[in-house]
């Protein structure tokens, strides 16, 4: 098990041009409140062990990575208060096992996916401060455990 914790450590650059698949032991990288920028790096997708990302509070952009869907074990994840753009993608309602979902405060638009109501051991879904429009899903009805969700539309 390896785990990247550095938050609050003045990083800054992008990490789009690291290559993640090749530290298959990775299960936790936490680099929350720096000055990240760019994309979401496709190869954290190849983390068969990856449970937690956190890269809150940073100035990542770009869309959503669908690899992020592949991400079987995944268990929280945090991109809230970046630049985002685009929809919140389908492919989301993949991660059967996540327990934490927080995408708040981006630049992220669209309908919310139906697919998250696959999501059914989520406890935490945040979608709040993103140009969200549509109705509330019939589906987040099926997140039973759900205990803390908070959304905002235009």
């Amino acid at each position: 098990m390896t785990n990247i914790d550095l938050p609050r450590a003045c990083l800054e650059g992008k990490l789009d041009s690291l290559d993640f698949s090749s530290i298959l032991s990775l299960t936790h990288l936490h680099l929350h409140h720096n000055n990240l920028l760019g994309p979401i790096p496709p190869s954290i997708g190849s983390l068969t062990n990856f449970i937690s990302l956190d890269l809150a509070y940073n100035r990542m952009m770009c869309n959503l990575p669908l690899s992020l869907a592949n991400l079987s074990q995944f268990l929280e994840l945090d991109l809230s208060n970046n630049e985002f753009q685009g929809s919140i993608p389908m492919e989301l309602g993949n991660l059967c096992s996540i327990v934490h979902l927080r995408v708040y405060t981006n630049q992220l638009t669209g309908f919310i996916p139906s697919s998250l109501g696959n999501l059914t051991k989520l406890r935490t879904l945040y979608l709040r401060r993103i140009s969200l429009y549509g109705t509330i899903l019939e589906e987040i009805g099926n997140l039973v455990y759900l205990t803390h969700l908070t959304f905002s539309f235009i």
